[in-house]
């Protein structure tokens, strides 16, 4: 703010330095704007503060008792955004609209209202008491809700945050609330700022914040985290480092301009941890095995693939850490060490992941692990590494292997390359576990089972569905999440027919094989109890096409599986002696001879 109304004010000899500095000191407990805390203190009056940046800007001064706003121009800006930044429409003059700001020098709304109303903005400058009483003349005096919360405190996440409270109180107080939210959001609304927690995926209203407090909490948050205070157009990203008893937490921070004031996410950053076991995360016997074999082959691109936040870094690290890999040289690139690869060089990217990746090669690694190859030069360079001999394994974000091939190509590779470059792609997803304290049995309704392509000799009468909620799943009926996995190794037929484009017919030919599809383990995951319905419809949707079933009850079974869950019926090609399952074409068995 130094630079602003304060600079303009020192410079004309309104203020001096050392009361600029009480003033902004001020400002950053309240969390006032500054020309209401200069007032306050008896600093300099509203009238002076309006003139001297009219003058310095070169804006005419309106005093609002003798130029009243027309009512059709004060409600072209919302009641919130006027009342927020203390401006008014005056005057629409075809598409020039003339709007009084206590405040000129927020050019950022002058642009924003532009866009919003289609007009030309002329400015001009009056002291804020005098727009607020206009506000209220056009809109009505508000309610003195903020005022009431405020004095009582604010309910936000459990945590009770009183007047006084400082910004930094509040945002320990606010994290204290999250509790094991992997974020926490700051959406302002029109006079009000709401706070979400993203819990297994999903945001849930916390509580809500005055628009006052926020301001401040917003500061206190970018020189916490480093970032430019003043800077409110344009995006930001930092790192933010709170000291609790338990030790330190750090969060990621990132902001975003809206019409109604900047947006806030925290995205907590832990230390590097374990990575859970494949198993943990919800992938099958069978399918670990097929993506074990794939990385333990001399060379060949093994990916993850599915949408932002379906866990396929979680993945890949937890398929490296199952490894043995004392005889091997990994090396891990990331821009965040998430887990703790023990016996893997883990790798910070200081540049660019092809700059990173070309780094690692000259090391003559045996494996390396890039976090993401959604950028084209990392792309081309660990095709090229896959070709010289190297295993590689990342992820795209891709719907499935055809769109990961796609991916792949679009970044002018050829498909050619691409297909034989591939071991295996894991395509996967995330969904939310039922609470197995509250959920309860639930007959599936006739639409249900027509959006998961399901006939009642399949599915049963009932199944499980999310319950009332209770206290080991915070009242959501949901705790934790697991994985909707299916892992196609790429060779033989389903190689073949990639390599020309023919998806149908690769996914024919994984099937043939005995490859569990994802929507095949999505159904088995949702008649087993894991997850329910509504669940799987929201992530994977509407399921349809030819899955495996049971010949003696119609129950849809995994690949991986030897008997019927339902009936305990054997399953067709199955060993009679070991009970793995057994490809059509084998006449023996691999496993027991």
């Amino acid at each position: 703010m130094r630079d602003t109304i304060g600079a303009s004010l020192v410079r004309a000899g309104v203020l001096g330095e050392q009361d600029l500095d009480a003033a902004l000191a001020e400002q950053a407990r309240t969390g006032e704007r500054l020309g209401a805390v200069l007032v306050r203190l008896n600093l300099a009056t509203e009238d002076r503060i309006a003139r001297v940046l009219a003058a310095q800007l070169g804006f005419p001064v309106v005093r609002l008792a003798e130029r009243p706003p027309d009512p059709r121009a004060a409600r072209l800006i919302p009641e919130a955004v006027a009342r927020a930044h203390v401006c008014i429409g005056l005057e629409l003059d075809g598409r020039s609209l003339t709007i009084a700001f206590a405040d000129p020098l927020q050019f950022g709304l002058v642009q924003e209202l532009e866009s919003r109303t289609g007009c030309r903005i002329r400015t001009t400058v009056a002291p804020a008491a005098e727009i607020v009483g206009a506000l209220d003349t056009t809109f009505g005096t508000p309610p003195q809700v903020h005022a009431e919360r405020v004095d009582a405190g604010e309910d936000v996440g459990g945590a009770t945050l009183q007047a006084e409270t400082s910004p930094a109180e509040r945002l320990d107080a606010l994290i204290d609330g999250a509790g094991s939210a992997s974020d926490v959001h700051f959406d302002p609304l029109p006079g009000r700022i709401v706070v979400r927690h993203r819990m297994d995926g999903e945001l849930i209203v916390a509580g809500e914040l005055s628009v006052d407090a926020y301001e401040a909490l917003v500061a206190h948050v970018k020189r916490s985290a480093r970032m430019d205070e003043r800077e409110t157009r344009l995006p930001q990203e930092g790192w933010l480092r709170i000291a609790k008893a338990g030790g330190e937490r750090a969060f990621q921070v990132s902001t975003i301009r809206t019409l109604y004031g900047e947006k806030i996410r925290l995205r907590a950053a832990g230390p590097p941890r374990l990575p859970p076991t494949l198993d943990a995360l919800g992938m099958s016997e069978r399918d670990i095995e097929r993506l074990v074999l794939s990385l333990r082959g001399p060379s060949g691109l093994v990916l993850a693939v599915g949408p932002s936040g379906s866990g396929r870094t979680t993945t890949i690290c937890a398929a490296l850490s199952g490894l043995d890999i004392q005889s091997r040289d990994v090396i891990a690139l990331g821009d965040h060490a998430e887990y703790d690869l023990r016996g893997v060089t883990q790798v910070p990217i200081a540049t660019s992941r092809a700059e990173a990746l070309d780094a690692a090669l000259r090391q003559d690694p045996d494996i390396v692990l890039v976090d993401t190859l959604d950028d084209g030069e990392a792309a081309v360079r660990a095709v090229q590494a896959v070709q010289n001999g190297c295993l590689v394994v990342s992820t795209v974000t891709a719907d499935d292997a055809a769109g990961a091939v796609q991916r792949l190509v679009d970044f002018e590779i050829d498909r050619p390359s691409v297909v034989s470059a591939l071991a295996a792609v894991i395509t996967q997803r995330l969904v939310r576990r039922l609470c197995r304290h509250c959920r309860r049995r639930h007959e599936l309704s006739d639409d249900t089972r027509r959006r998961l392509d399901l006939s009642p000799a399949e599915s049963g009468d009932e199944t499980f569905d999310k319950g009332p909620g209770c206290a080991a799943c915070a009242h959501t009926g949901y705790r934790g999440r697991v994985g909707l996995f299916e892992v196609m190794p790429v060779r033989g037929a389903a190689r073949a027919h990639l390599a020309v484009g023919e998806f149908d017919r690769a996914r024919a030919a994984v099937a043939a094989a005995g490859v569990t599809t994802l929507q095949e383990d999505a159904l088995v995951k949702m008649m087993s109890g894991t997850t329910s319905a509504d669940e799987l419809l929201r992530v994977v949707g509407a399921i349809g096409g030819a899955r495996r079933l049971c010949a003696a009850c119609g129950f849809p079974v995994s690949g991986d599986f030897v008997a019927c869950p339902r009936c305990g019926g054997r399953l067709g090609g199955s060993c009679a002696r070991c009970g793995r399952a057994l490809l059509p074409a084998w006449r023996f068995c691999p496993y027991c001879g």
